[in-house]
């Protein structure tokens, strides 16, 4: 018999895809997969230094972008629920403020961080990388981006704010 997952609910599933599961209903463990299964495929032949996907409102992931590129969509209201890093030849630790909520705990290797499904956006991001610097900003819709960060400062906004952060860059070069 099939085990129910209620909201909060936190599931491991594999592939190291983990991930806060946030619902207003019950869903079943087989629906968890199917929705975690729209994640993209890692790159065959990674030439990047750090990869990251996000899942957008109402969008799904995006396809993985690395080394800098934009994540996400700078020029509409979707906000960032979710987000997964891979770093090659390394671990990438990151966190995210939750909207309203807290911190989550510490995700690394390409392990889903956030909510989905309806969750709570995020509102900051911390990135760490064990013997190298990372660096990092947000583009929070109708306000633009931030600076840039590194090394596991925070990046965005805690607390009570209601800006969307809606896009991310990360690199390992220095901007």
């Amino acid at each position: 018999m099939e085990k129910n997952m209620t909201r909060r609910d936190f599931i491991k599933l594999g592939s190291s895809i983990a991930g806060i599961l946030l619902v207003p209903s019950i869903v079943s463990g087989v629906q968890a997969m199917e929705y975690f299964s729209t994640m993209p495929k890692f790159p065959e032949n990674p030439d990047g230094l750090i990869y990251y996907t996000a899942h957008i409102e109402k969008n799904g992931w995006t396809d993985w972008c690395k080394d800098g590129e934009v994540c996400g969509t700078p020029d509409n209201k979707r906000a960032i629920g979710a987000m997964a890093i891979k770093f090659r030849g390394g671990i990438a630790s990151y966190e995210a403020y939750l909207q309203g909520l807290s911190w989550t705990d510490w995700y690394g290797n390409g392990d889903v961080c956030g909510f989905i499904n309806g969750g709570q956006p995020w509102g900051a991001f911390k990135i760490r990388v064990p013997k190298i610097s990372v660096f990092y900003r947000a583009h929070f819709y109708g306000s633009g981006w931030t600076q840039w960060y590194k090394d596991g400062k925070t990046c965005g906004y805690t607390g009570k704010d209601s800006k969307i952060l809606n896009a991310i860059e990360i690199t390992c070069t220095k901007p």
